[in-house]
């Protein structure tokens, strides 16, 4: 016995949303976010690289929906909070966060490498908590 999912019903629940994707310009985020896109939701893309964010917000703007585009460091707590603050002023709420950018695959090879448990840890850390 499976779950029944109206998928169209709950995409068109989406319209008119606003999502704050992190590592929303490249990868898995751009695909999440061109997915909420195409269902009608607005985005902010967040991210590390400040062109990529703002070549993926522009991406976005033509699938029809309101974007803007915020230089991100998920691994400061700062900068999240202006990403918050961001999204807010932006948009007036935020319906859906997408917490998808993480410390990037080099802490876990260096890991994996050195065995040094301490980057591991932060990688976690990192994912887990911002």
């Amino acid at each position: 016995m499976g779950l029944s999912v109206d998928k169209e019903k709950h995409m068109k629940d989406l319209k008119d949303k606003v999502a704050v994707v992190t590592g929303g310009a490249s990868g898995i985020g751009l695909g999440i976010a061109k997915a909420l896109a195409n269902a009608g939701t607005n985005i902010v893309v967040a991210n590390i690289q400040e062109n990529k964010a703002v070549q993926a917000a522009t991406e976005l703007t033509r699938l029809g929906v309101h974007t803007s585009a915020f230089t991100c460091d998920v691994t400061d707590r700062s900068t999240v909070e202006r990403l918050a603050d961001h999204a807010w002023a932006e948009f007036g709420h935020v319906d859906i966060i997408v917490n998808n950018a993480g410390v990037m695959s080099e802490a876990l090879e260096l890991c994996l490498k050195k065995r040094r448990i301490g980057y591991l840890l932060f990688a976690t850390d990192c994912n887990i908590q911002v």
